[in-house]
C-alpha cells in the first residue's frame, strides 16, 4: 500500500504544477506587456515537471510489475 501513497503524493504534486502553470499562462495572456519576473505566483520549472512525471512513470511500472506476478 505504501507505493500507492507515494504515487498519490506525486500525482497531486504534478497536478499542482499543472495548475500553477495554467495560472501563469492565464496571467501572461491577461498581461501581455508585463515580464515574467513581474508575476507574483510560483512558476514550476520544466525540470520539476519532468522529474515528477518520470518518478510517476517509474513507480507505476514497478507497481504494475508487482501486481502481475504469477
Amino acid at each position: 500500500m505504501k507505493e500507492y501513497e507515494v504515487i498519490k503524493y506525486h500525482t497531486e504534486q504534478y497536478q499542482k504544477f499543472i495548475e500553477q502553470n495554467k495560472l501563469f499562462e492565464e496571467w501572461k495572456t491577461n498581461n501581455p506587456d508585463e515580464y515574467a519576473w513581474n508575476y507574483k505566483g510560483k512558476i514550476p520549472t520544466q525540470a520539476e515537471m519532468k522529474r515528477t512525471r518520470l518518478i510517476l512513470h517509474k513507480l507505476m511500472i514497478d507497481v504494475e510489475r508487482n501486481t502481475h506476478t504469477y
